[in-house]
């Protein structure tokens, strides 16, 4: 009798619990309901939105988002600044999305088979996709402004859009833009300015500019290592495998 009456409450918490009705999302503003961006981070939950007020100084933080599928997104492009770095660690059909700010200390998007967008960011001095598996996307002029001994990279199996992003080399120049070491790296309406070299394939990554995609200032705009790639349906140079 005691083990039907355990077995019929274990089946009625599990009914219940597939039925229950989610949480709503919720807006944590920053600094309103909380005095950093990092802990409005730490007690968000999956679909939650993390929004950064406008201030005089930036926010001088080094922010970490692991393992929540939420969005952190700052109340204007122009007067939002993370002065630190952006770690985003996404495990399989996790989603992060970064809007509307300025991060001083570059990102880092790391994991396996899950996303993150970013659009309208400017990113200073570093940029690395490495999400095997999974995806990032940089959409609607993000621009990303690299010093010499910088560059942008890509690691092996991961897919990274670039749809109107704007890459600056503000120094020197650096050597190059992006490093494509295995991934799948695509440039749609996008323009690299100011490098020795656009792009580097090595590993066998895969990188492809659409016809919109422009170069300047740049001596050698692709050199492919032991990959594959095009420039509006050209087959790349230097090929050295």
């Amino acid at each position: 009798m005691l083990l039907r009456h355990w077995l019929v409450s274990l089946l009625a918490g599990f009914i219940a619990a597939l039925f229950a009705t989610p949480a709503p999302a919720r807006t944590i503003d920053v600094p309103g309901d909380c005095g950093s961006i990092q802990v409005a981070i730490d007690i968000a939950v999956d679909g939650d939105t993390v929004f950064v007020h406008i201030s005089d100084d930036p926010y001088a933080e080094d922010l970490e988002i692991n393992g929540k599928s939420i969005t952190l997104r700052g109340e204007s492009q122009l007067e939002v600044a993370v002065d630190g770095t952006l770690n985003v660690d996404v495990s399989m059909w996790q989603e992060v999305s970064v809007e509307e700010m300025q991060i001083f200390g570059g990102i880092s998007a790391t994991g396996s088979r899950g996303g993150a967008v970013l659009r309208h960011l400017h990113i200073l001095d570093h940029f690395e996709a490495s999400v095997g598996g999974g995806y990032v996307t940089l959409l609607d002029v993000c621009s990303l402004s690299l010093d010499s001994g910088e560059h942008a990279e890509v690691g092996p199996l991961t897919n990274v859009t670039a749809n109107g992003l704007l890459v600056l080399g503000r120094t020197d120049p650096p050597r190059f833009a992006f490093r494509n070491r295995g991934g799948s790296l695509t440039f749609t309406g996008s323009s690299l300015s100011g490098f020795q070299i656009g792009v580097v394939n090595v590993e066998g990554g895969v990188t492809t500019f659409d016809a919109t995609t422009t170069f300047s200032d740049i001596a050698a705009p692709l050199l492919n290592l032991c990959g594959s790639g095009d420039i509006a349906g050209v087959s790349w140079f230097n090929c050295m495998p």
